[in-house]
């Protein structure tokens, strides 16, 4: 677990500990706010030790590696899903959130073998869906929800407090990966970056769904544009 302070905001941060994907958490009262639901025995142990009784969770995507968690939290509290309507269909699926494929993936991302750790499984659907530009609150937060479609279908950024973006594996301090079924490289450069560009001046961190909190500049910096679109842009 990693601990995060940013605008007077106290946030835990809780790995996968098959994968390195990210669990952001605040809690206020009696209530739990989760960007992405892994499956983390040290985060279940938080929330009880904070005697959490109610859970609000928000997908960045349908990825079997960020929702590893999700159906755990729904049994063990009061819990309420928000996604994209597309991520919401896909995460009900096996072969669309990809864990019929989990072990083999990430082999490729470590570039190493493993040892067989994950099972096909499928999560139910969201109790609340979006699939354009929305808005919600959580104790006097803003959260925005903007649907993307670079890395995935199902993919979402979530600006919270107008300064904070949940940006998933949207944006990284790597390249963004656009190969996964689904994925679009040309939705990416047409459609969310430019997006992601807009919002830079406002933006005063990113959390991603792998790696540390930093800069918005410095990852957008990591993703140059491959040259047949910028051939289409000239």
């Amino acid at each position: 677990m990693d601990q995060f302070e940013a605008f007077g905001n106290h946030f835990d941060i809780f790995s996968w500990s098959v994968f390195d994907a990210n669990s952001y958490v605040l809690t206020e009262e009696r209530e739990a706010l989760i960007f992405d639901a892994v499956d983390s025995d040290e985060m279940m142990s938080l929330l009880r030790d904070r005697n959490i009784e109610t859970v609000t969770v928000f997908l960045t995507h349908e990825h079997f590696d960020h929702i590893s968690g999700l159906e755990r939290l729904r049994r063990n509290f009061a819990c309420r899903v928000t996604a994209s309507a597309e991520c919401s269909e896909r995460i009900q699926s096996p072969k669309t959130n990809l864990s019929s494929v989990g072990d083999a993936l990430i082999s490729m991302q470590t570039h190493s073998e493993i040892a067989k750790v994950i099972s096909p499984f499928a999560a139910a659907d969201a109790d609340r869906t979006f699939d354009s530009d929305d808005a919600f609150l959580w104790h006097g937060h803003t959260i925005q929800c903007r649907p993307l479609f670079g890395h995935s279908p199902g993919s979402a950024g979530y600006i919270l407090d107008g300064n904070m973006l949940f940006s998933g594996d949207e944006l990284l301090a790597i390249p963004t990966v656009t190969r996964f079924p689904g994925g679009s490289t040309q939705k990416y450069w047409k459609e969310d970056v430019p997006w992601l560009q807009s919002i830079e001046r406002d933006i005063a961190l990113v959390f991603p769904g792998h790696g540390q909190p930093g800069a918005m500049a410095e990852m957008l910096k990591v993703n140059v544009m491959p040259e047949k679109f910028r051939r289409l842009e000239r």
